[in-house]
């Protein structure tokens, strides 16, 4: 991305792309806001560049250690939320994970069968009984 004012065509196709309209029609902070989608993409490249730079050019070696220390960071949060016991912590999350997908399949079962889950539940216990 280039750096440097803003030309009015790019603050054009930006409004019209985010809100639909004509620079000149939006608001105070709608424009602040196109100017602000040049000046992220320039931040972004320079942090990039700056990550690079910090591990022999490597920009993946990069975001490869920021996810490993996002990683251990977490582990660490979990066992001070469990008394030191990370796997507690871990099972906790494994449990909540387990509860998400089964009221997600129950939901889907009742939308498969006109709103009635146990329909579904029934019709499932059939394919099983033949099986």
């Amino acid at each position: 991305m280039e750096r440097g004012p803003m030309s009015q065509d790019q603050k054009e196709q930006i409004a019209q792309d985010r809100y639909g309209k004509g620079y000149e029609e939006l608001g105070t902070n709608e424009k602040k806001a196109v100017g602000g989608v040049k000046g992220g993409q320039i931040g972004g490249e320079a942090r990039k560049e700056q990550m690079a730079n910090e591990h022999g050019g490597d920009v993946h070696a990069a975001y490869a250690e920021m996810g490993s220390k996002g990683g251990e960071t977490r582990k660490e949060q979990m066992a001070e939320e469990h008394g030191g016991d990370v796997s507690a912590g871990y099972s906790e999350m494994g449990h909540q994970g387990g509860e998400k997908g089964g009221n997600a399949r129950k939901e889907q079962m009742a939308a498969e069968h006109g709103g009635d889950a146990s329909a579904g539940y029934s019709e499932m216990g059939q394919k099983g009984g033949q099986a």
